[in-house]
Formats: C-alpha cells, structure tokens, sequence
C-alpha cells in the first residue's frame, strides 16, 4: 500500500480543493500501473512555522517554505531495478511537480520500500501484483478472499 505522508507549512496546501487535486494524481499514478486505489493512502501534516513557536526546521531555520514528502512502499516495489527506480521516481516527480515545485516550494521526497511480508488489510494477505484477484480488488475497490489469501483454514 503507498503510503503518502506530506510534512508542510500550512500555506503549501491551503485548500480542501488543493489535497483534492493532488490526492487524485497521485491515485491515478497508482491504478494506472494496476493497483486498486483504495491502496492509497495520503496525509497532509501541516506544521506550525509560526515564528518564534515553529516545529519545522530546515538548515536551522523556520521551514516556512519547504515541502518534505515520505513515500512509503509496500505494494509496488523496485526489486532493486533501476529502470523500475526510473519510473517510479519520474511518476512520483510528474505528480509532485504542479502542486509543490511549480507553486514555488522547496521540496524533497524520499520512498520507503518496506518487505510486504507483514503486511495485511482487512486480514487478507494482499495478492502479488501478477495475481487475477488484483484486477478482482482494483474493480470493487475493496479486499475479498481470494484463492491462496494467507488466512489459516479453519478446521
């Protein structure tokens, strides 16, 4: 599941109207490349950048203009592949670009690749990306039992 964790002055993301618009390019980035949309899953944590009481610090200073973004992954994975490294970076970039760099922020991002191993939503082990039962989930937008979902049989 991406996880998206945007760490922000509050000016970077003023409006309802602005989350919206990003957290649908970002969806899209995902289902494009198969993955049901309810995978994604976005925060926005505005920090206080008031001066004198400011929790957000860059270089030392205030960070009243500086956008820092934590992708973590455990669905889509690089595997270590460069040209898989490409895309998602370029995908990540393409979106990222309107909302923060061509809005005169400065930012940075960073993605996590976590082993999906331990990783479970509504109990079911997700399927692996070549598994029918994606397309199945992508389509109803919600986790179902699928052959060889990881759940213990009952006895």
């Amino acid at each position: 599941m991406p996880l998206w964790q945007f760490f922000h002055p509050p000016t970077a993301f003023a409006t309802a109207a602005d989350k919206q618009s990003l957290v649908d390019d970002i969806t899209t980035m995902y289902t494009n490349w198969g993955l049901p949309a309810f995978y994604v899953v976005v925060q926005f944590l505005p920090m206080d950048t008031a001066e004198g009481s400011s929790n957000f610090f860059v270089g030392r200073k205030t960070a009243t203009n500086f956008v820092r973004v934590i992708v973590h992954h455990l669905a889509f994975q690089s595997q270590g592949s460069l040209a898989a490294h490409q895309r998602i970076s370029t995908g990540i970039d393409s979106v990222l670009h309107p909302h923060i760099e061509a809005k005169g922020f400065d930012w940075e991002y960073h993605v996590s690749e976590s082993p999906p191993t331990m990783w479970k939503i509504n109990g079911y082990v997700p399927p692996v990306m070549s598994n029918a039962a994606v397309a199945t989930w992508a389509k109803e937008n919600k986790p179902s039992p699928y052959e060889g979902d990881g759940r213990a049989k009952k006895e």
